[in-house]
């Protein structure tokens, strides 16, 4: 399984509370912020309320910025020949009405952390803790894949682009993630 962001915070919960459902878990960039530090994961969780706050107040587009920074997403980014822009157009309003009404709040409330992760190490799931090539070192779920792989006891995976990699270099990140999982199925 692929989770990205949210996707892995749900993939890792998923490999945790139903142990054997999942051979394999990559875990990019995953949106976890209990396995932080204490102030690390104040900082983060804040961030997140107020991006919550600015939607709120004034819509999804204003709350963009929050999420872009949270992430590291710069607002031109480099992409691989043939990746298009991301649409902001109205077509996604529903999507990111959802992430920023609900997904959020999930992500804030979730109590996924360090005895969870533990739990992970010795569990019968490969989780493979992911970031992207381009994210910065500082962006709170770069952070949480790096306190993943630290209680897992392994290396951080990396793959092309940033923590939306799978849009702007697809056909890399598509490549990258294909040498992971079968690396996973030969190592059994």
């Amino acid at each position: 399984m692929l989770g990205c962001s949210f996707g892995a915070l749900v993939g890792l919960q998923l490999a945790h509370d139903h142990p054997g459902r999942l051979h394999t878990l990559i875990a990019h960039e995953p949106a976890a912020p209990a396995l932080l530090p204490e102030e690390e994961r104040a900082r983060a969780v804040a961030a997140l309320a107020g991006m919550q706050d600015t939607f709120h107040r004034d819509g999804w587009r204003a709350a963009l910025h929050g999420v872009m920074a949270a992430t590291g997403i710069a607002a031109h980014q480099d992409r691989e020949p043939g990746a298009g822009p991301q649409s902001f157009g109205p077509e996604r309003e529903a999507d990111f009405t959802t992430f920023l009404a609900h997904d959020l709040t999930t992500v804030r409330r979730s109590t996924f952390g360090p005895g969870q992760a533990d739990a992970l190490a010795a569990g019968p799931a490969r989780v493979v803790p992911a970031i992207g090539a381009a994210t910065d070192p500082t962006v709170y779920s770069y952070r949480c894949a790096e306190v993943l792989a630290g209680r897992l006891g392994t290396d951080l995976a990396r793959l092309p682009g940033g923590h939306n990699g799978n849009l702007t270099h697809p056909r890399a990140f598509a490549a990258g993630l294909h040498e992971l999982l079968t690396a996973a199925l030969r190592e059994g």
